[in-house]
């Protein structure tokens, strides 16, 4: 079965890309439309530290995305 763990990237002045642990917009999450769909399981826990209500507005982006 399994479990996706996903937070958000950001491209560096230098175009490398990181991770971020706080979602400054929706952007951060856009890297997930290049994996295809199978490669997530049906849990999928985001590592954010933005508030409880900005991440639940997160995972319907993010659920949005994956459709």
């Amino acid at each position: 079965m399994g479990a996706n763990h996903i937070s958000s990237s950001k491209k560096s002045v230098s175009h490398k890309i990181h991770t971020k642990h706080y979602l400054d917009d929706y952007s951060g999450l856009n890297y997930l439309k290049n994996y295809p769909l199978n490669y997530f399981s049906k849990f999928i826990a985001i590592e954010l530290e933005n508030t409880i209500k900005e991440q639940l507005e997160a995972i319907d982006y993010i659920n949005e995305l994956l459709k």
